[in-house]
């Protein structure tokens, strides 16, 4: 069901919605909602993270990193094609940029098999690791303060 919101006086932190139908729909807002979903405040602490680091990673750029860093915890490292070709990600025009970013900003490395420098395979650094480990942490607290 779709809804708008319209400005309210009810209460603090409420906000008038209305249906299709234009019946008004109450949604109230508060701190016992974090308070009881552990993942509300994950989120909450992953940008509280965000906005103290000014080098924090955007959606895609975060999202691509996920998904390269599980790969080769898995000891399946993606080539830059492979890379390219994930839909859920980006355009592949878009991923390639974005791995030129997170190379530049040290996020992930180029690897290369033996003499052969044809074939890129992207790795996390330990910048990247460092990352995944902070974000870790956050997540064991979050869920065991629930």
């Amino acid at each position: 069901m779709r809804s708008r919101i319209v400005g309210s006086k009810q209460a603090p932190f409420s906000r008038v919605c209305r249906d299709l139908d234009g019946f008004p729909v109450f949604a109230q807002h508060s701190n016992q909602m974090l308070d009881q979903n552990p993942y509300l405040k994950f989120l909450t602490a992953c940008h509280e993270l965000e906005a103290q680091d000014s080098n924090a990673l955007d959606l895609v750029g975060e999202k691509l990193l996920g998904y390269i860093t599980v790969q080769y915890a898995k000891e399946l490292t993606l080539t830059v094609t492979e890379c390219m070709r994930i839909k859920t990600v980006a355009s592949p025009a878009t991923i390639h940029r974005k791995i030129a970013e997170l190379t530049q900003e040290g996020w992930i490395a180029t690897l290369f098999d033996g003499d052969k420098r044809r074939t890129k395979y992207l790795a996390p650094t330990p910048k990247a690791i460092k990352y995944f480990e902070k974000i870790s942490k956050i997540m064991v607290k979050s869920s065991l303060q629930a």
